[in-house]
């Protein structure tokens, strides 16, 4: 029996601003995945949710005059609004205000608690005098700057140095208080057999590196914190926003879907691969007792920002200048299936619109519907002929895909529209072609539109002459054969300078 799959982009935290960075390395790659999931006729689902929780969203609450629900449901339809303008579909989005979410937490944490794996430490923890925060390591460090790709410089050479990242006060104080750890040494078997079974050669390099380096117990309480408080402990004691967000995916399975019968497939940038290859499986493992886990993890490298064209950055100014599909092919194409960090800029997304999108795939569906119109082609022919380029280039994509490789899953499409192009020039179909070369022909045209929908579904019907022919299963290519064509003179227009 087939395991549903799920597949999981990192949750946004309020107040983060998403780009279009956030969109190449975890969005897009998780969508175009999904989507390839049904296609093959797996039964998928792509989930996500806002992060309600942390010291920010309580900052933020202080200096305006919303209350939480407001604040959050802001955030909330922001974030959905983004997503919905380039196309991401999700099954299920929510948020990690949750009720399901707090009981999962809450029981997770009691669990591990009884297994051994969370213990009460004396912890130091920073407090600003000045606006009365305590602060995580990144709001207490002296920063000299930001990275190519928009990450804070940190120089933790010196404690003295320290100063407050909200009111940039150096009256901040160190202060030793009881908190909860997770024993992540202790479980350092069952991790190591789960890293060992990632097939992302990269993400298993870098995650046993971090094992063999030593494991350390995780602090994960916070004091005076919006989020979900502790089951055990003091009053204003809660849990770091990350334990709650690795778990937030168990909330988002489907309705009568077993937590611990379907497949994880997470897509996020390479900074947290930590989390989701060291922390999730201990929680999984020893904090809801799961026999067996079935998680892969693919992370990408970061948009180096100072470099990118800064008209590609905010998503809503880009797709207000751009088709979003449009937008979307370019970022897969442009993106690695690596760590490696990548530039956008506008010149390179028009020559790869213009060219390879328009020119290239965009012409071949155009050069097929003016060949079956002037050849007066009213169905597709019946008389059984394979096209078995299809049939191979398929073959190699389902293993890009299930590897989690997208980028160069779209690659192998561009080929398979050119290997097409070729065929049509080698056998003269555009010379009085006989019915089986144009039925040849509408199946090329239709496994394109199957393999190419993935990534541009918002413009791909409009070279879909085929009447009843749906992009959301591979097999329908099987039932093509007698379908109606109905011509249109939609195109994908380039982009003008």
């Amino acid at each position: 029996m087939k395991k549903s799959i799920i597949t999981t982009a990192a949750f946004p935290f309020i107040p983060a601003e998403i780009n279009i960075a956030h969109m190449a390395s975890t969005y897009i790659p998780a969508d175009v995945y999904n989507r390839f999931m049904n296609l093959f006729g797996n039964d998928a689902f792509l989930v996500c949710a806002t992060d309600v929780h942390g010291v920010w969203v309580k900052r933020e609450l202080k200096k305006s005059d919303t209350d939480i629900k407001s604040l959050v449901d802001s955030f909330h339809n922001k974030y959905l609004k983004i997503f919905e303008s380039l196309n991401i579909k999700f099954s299920n989005y929510g948020r990690t205000d949750s009720k399901l979410l707090y009981d999962l937490v809450n029981d997770s944490l009691v669990t591990l608690k009884e297994n051994g794996f969370i213990n009460k430490k004396v912890s130091k923890i920073y407090y600003c005098n000045q606006c009365l925060e305590y602060l995580p390591k990144r709001f207490r460090i002296e920063s000299s700057g930001t990275t190519q790709t928009g990450k804070l410089k940190l120089d933790d050479s010196d404690d003295k140095n320290m100063v407050c990242g909200f009111c940039m006060s150096h009256d901040v104080e160190e202060v030793e208080t009881e908190h909860w750890f997770m024993d992540i040494p202790k479980g350092v078997d069952l991790i190591k057999n789960e890293v060992d079974k990632q097939n992302d050669s990269r993400v298993k390099k870098y995650l046993q590196s971090v094992i063999n380096n030593g494991l350390s117990e995780w602090d994960f309480t916070r004091d005076d914190y919006y989020g979900i408080r502790l089951p055990f402990g003091t009053k204003n004691q809660y849990v770091y926003l990350w334990y709650d967000s690795l778990v937030g995916y168990l909330s988002l399975v489907p309705t009568g879907q077993a937590m611990d019968k379907v497949a994880y497939r997470h897509f996020l940038g390479k900074n947290i691969i930590y989390y989701h290859g060291i922390v999730w499986p201990l929680i999984l493992k020893k904090g809801f007792n799961f026999d067996s886990i079935d998680f892969q993890i693919s992370a990408r490298g970061f948009l180096n920002l100072s470099a990118t064209d800064k008209e590609l950055i905010d998503v809503e100014e880009a797709v207000c200048n751009y088709e979003p599909d449009y937008l979307r092919f370019y970022v897969a194409h442009r993106t690695p299936d690596s760590f490696n960090d990548f530039v956008f800029t506008i010149n390179e997304l028009k020559e790869t619109v213009n060219n390879i999108l328009c020119r290239q795939v965009g012409g071949f569906f155009n050069r097929c519907r003016s060949i079956l119109r002037n050849n007066n082609v009213l169905s597709v022919p019946e008389n059984g002929v394979r096209n078995e380029i299809f049939e191979e280039t398929l073959s190699r994509i389902n293993t890009y895909i299930s590897d989690m490789e997208i980028n160069k899953a779209l690659l192998e499409v561009i080929g398979y529209i050119k290997k097409c192009g070729n065929v049509i020039n080698k056998q003269c179909i555009y010379k009085n072609p006989s019915q089986e070369q144009l039925e040849l022909l509408c199946k090329m045209m239709a496994g394109g539109l199957l393999l190419i929908a993935p990534f541009i579904p918002g413009i791909v019907e409009n070279y879909n002459i085929f009447d009843g022919f749906k992009l959301d299963n591979i097999k329908n290519i099987e039932f093509l054969q007698g379908k109606k064509i109905t011509y249109t003179d939609s195109t994908w227009r380039q982009i003008n300078d």
